[in-house]
């Protein structure tokens, strides 16, 4: 006599399960990072934003401008006279590091850097070194 038997054996639906618990473990780390290095991207334009404000407020105020981190988490904006114009911190796992004399950017009322260095952004995934270079007046930085 044959049974008519439906459905699945526990054998098969814990199968099926890890199986998908392995696609979803997969799926959430590349999410992850793909969060993470969206982050650390945005903070680099922020930080190219911040230099270019820095050299357009020297020029317009006919002053100067300084841009420097604070022990590389925090990347502040303050001209001669004034208290900060512009603070903001860096994504976790992010640095950040000027490598001039000064440790800092210092912009003079022509738009010009009075230093010529480097910027150095550390992150887990990679580390990005961009010299700091004037041509035609414009603040290029170059990878």
């Amino acid at each position: 006599m044959m049974r008519n038997e439906r459905g699945f054996t526990l054998i098969e639906m814990l199968l099926v399960l890890m199986v998908f618990s392995i696609i979803t473990m997969i799926a959430v780390s590349f999410s992850y990072r793909y969060v993470k290095m969206n982050q650390y991207d945005q903070a680099i334009e922020q930080l190219r934003l911040t230099l270019h404000l820095a050299q357009s407020i020297a020029q317009k105020e006919q002053s100067v401008a300084y841009v420097y981190s604070k022990e590389g988490n925090e990347i502040a904006l303050i001209t001669l006279f004034r208290e900060y114009e512009l603070s903001w911190n860096t994504p976790e796992g992010m640095s950040i590091y000027f490598h001039t004399k000064s440790n800092r950017i210092r912009f003079i009322s022509n738009g010009s850097i009075s230093e010529i260095g480097s910027i150095e952004i550390i992150t887990p995934e990679k580390t990005i070194k961009y010299s700091m270079n004037m041509s035609k007046g414009r603040l290029r930085l170059i990878e």
